[in-house]
């Protein structure tokens, strides 16, 4: 009987001679095919489109909708380059052609039919693209004339806010559901970021470290207030000329009352210009949207009133407010960087943002499980490792080559607070051992302690030195990929077990390993001093994955019981290499 693995090399085979037979694609005629398409898409959305009623002008096509008691709005219809594979544009051909505002409406009166990305269209049927995307855009002026969507106004609020703010500022301030004194410390440069721009803060700590981080510099800092109101409100509209009245106004509906007294007392302390920021709930499910406004001085004949009995730059805020409540202050369009915000829009947990986990091992295993781990939220990684990055780790660590000759522990935590705004990673270039003697409470006061070594006497040691200590993770792989594990130990549960009940007594060997012992796994370029073990950054991944997993499940106590996971990615490899495999390992199959 043929098997599986037969098969599938000879289906490849067969499949590499085929393709060998067929003629190669040629450039010219694939970029003249897809034209072909395109024009021909054209001309049947062109030919539905008139079918509907609309007429070919030099803004594209235009005609009306349908709305309502037999109400018709006039459209303009713009046919995409991409049609077949691109929805058209319909927009009004004036927004004051409604009456009204409505939602998902644009500023240059381009209705919102269906979100930018991620929408699945029918290419093959060019006819009912434009019918539906009629369809679609009736619907949506429809539900606004009749006020059936006017929650989205509110739900949808930094669609009308940001496109016409006047300024680009950045935050990482956090909890902004309390209203308090921040900064605003204007910046210079920074890898990403404009030469000269601003950035709100909580404390100076975070300031530094941020700046530090981006390779920017400080320039100057200053006051500002985060004020939080209790409920959402309706946006302004894209053109609307704001003012200082009403910012006040905003306050005194919305506001909580001791966030609108803070603010006050606050405000007599400072002189203008002034910035504030302004935080709001959303649904449950969105969180908080925070937008800012800078209310600049006065200006003209309020200056010269405000100035009155006062020097200059010595007017207090609150009472200039009373003289500008009229004159027009900038939008601010806030980019965030604050956890709340990122780790939500990663699909991270929040929760992992007060944890602390210490990682013994920063090899392959260990670093790729690192940047899962911040990636996913922890709070802060402490990592152990005195090994410097050498030429053989490029190809399969997190780490690359500007790290070479580095201390592998040093390296990952520059490199994992340079890539996250707010994780913490601190390291100690030393054996786990060296740790233990000097400052021991750097991996025994965490959440979770995680070995990624790969070396099971020393593992099996600390086993007995931090037993019931601490709850920890092994990470470990098999040799030449084959599989690998993960066993989580030292939880509270009603199932006791450690690193030692995996091994047995006589003689002493791993009774989770797929291959069996005392077998030589190592390959040699140059001898002794040349050995080494071909695992692919794939396999590591892998490993860091499933260790990343149980981590989570661990911390955010969705697991309380010891656990190994094992898995068997591929066993031809050590098959054919002629190596043995243990009874467990016999029973895993390929994918297993």
């Amino acid at each position: 009987m043929i098997s599986l693995y037969q098969l599938r090399a000879r289906v490849r085979g067969e499949l590499k001679a085929l393709r060998l037979l067929l003629p190669a694609p040629q450039p010219k005629k694939l970029a003249d095919d897809l034209r072909a398409l395109r024009d021909s898409a054209i001309r049947k959305a062109a030919a539905e489109l008139e079918r509907q009623g609309f007429t070919a002008s030099q803004d594209g096509w235009v005609g009306t909708i349908e709305v309502g008691d037999h109400e018709k709005v006039p459209v303009v219809v713009k046919l995409s380059e991409k049609l077949p594979d691109a929805l058209p544009e319909i927009r009004l051909a004036t927004r004051a052609s409604l009456g009204r505002r409505v939602p998902h409406v644009e500023d240059n009166g381009k209705i919102c039919i269906a979100p930018s990305s991620g929408v699945l269209i029918d290419s093959s049927n060019v006819e009912g693209i434009i019918v539906q995307s009629l369809e679609r855009a009736r619907t949506t002026i429809q539900k606004g004339l009749s006020g059936a969507n006017a929650g989205d106004f509110r739900r949808e609020f930094l669609a009308y806010w940001d496109p016409v703010a006047d300024l680009l500022v950045f935050s990482i301030c956090k909890q902004l559901a309390a209203s308090r004194q921040i900064t605003r410390a204007i910046i210079q440069g920074g890898v990403g970021f404009p030469d000269r721009w601003m950035l709100f803060v909580d404390d100076q700590q975070a300031l530094e470290q941020f700046v530090t981080r981006i390779q920017a510099q400080l320039l100057k800092r200053q006051g500002a207030f985060l004020v939080s109101f209790q409920e959402a409100f309706e946006p302004p509209d894209f053109q609307e000329v704001l003012n200082a009245r009403w910012l006040t106004g905003k306050l005194n509906q919305h506001a909580f009352l001791e966030a609108e007294r803070g603010f006050r007392e606050w405000l007599a302390a400072q002189v203008l210009p002034i910035t504030v920021l302004v935080s709001f709930p959303l649904e449950t499910s969105q969180g908080r949207v925070l937008i800012g406004v800078l209310i600049p001085r006065s200006a003209g004949e309020a200056r010269r009133r405000a100035l009155q009995g006062f020097r200059e730059n010595r007017i207090p805020a609150d009472y200039e407010m009373g003289f500008i409540l009229d004159q027009p202050i900038k939008r601010l369009r806030v980019t965030r960087f604050d956890p709340a915000y990122l780790l939500t829009r990663g699909g991270a947990e929040p929760e992992l943002q007060k944890k602390t986990v210490a990682l013994i091992g920063c090899g392959a295993i260990g670093s790729h499980l690192a940047g899962h781990l911040v990636s996913l939220g922890m709070g802060e990684v402490r990592l152990v490792d005195n090994e410097n990055f050498e030429t053989e780790n490029l190809h399969r660590h997190y780490l690359g080559l500007g790290s070479f000759g580095s201390k592998k522990a040093e390296a990952l935590s520059c490199e994992l607070e340079k890539r996250y705004a707010t994780v913490k990673a601190s390291y100690e270039a030393k054996d786990i051992e060296s740790v233990l003697t000097e400052n021991p409470e750097f991996v025994t006061k965490v959440d979770l302690l995680i070995f990624a070594t790969g070396e099971e006497t020393l593992e099996l040691r600390m086993n007995q030195l931090l037993h019931g200590l601490v709850p920890r993770v092994h990470v470990w792989l098999e040799p030449l990929g084959m599989g690998g594990h993960v066993l989580a130990v030292g939880m509270r549960g009603k199932v006791p077990g450690c690193f030692r009940c995996l091994y047995e007594a006589e003689p002493l060997a791993n009774a989770a390993a797929l291959l069996e012992q005392n077998q030589n796994f190592q390959r040699s370029y140059a001898g002794c001093s040349g050995t080494f073990n071909p695992l692919t950054e794939l396999d590591a991944d892998r490993a860091a994955l499933e260790a990343a997993r149980i981590v989570v499940e661990i911390l955010t106590n969705k697991l309380s019981e010891s656990l190994l996971v094992s898995w068997c990615v591929d066993r031809e490899p050590a098959e054919k290499a002629g190596l043995r495999l243990s009874k467990r390992g016999k029973s895993f199959t390929s994918g297993e």
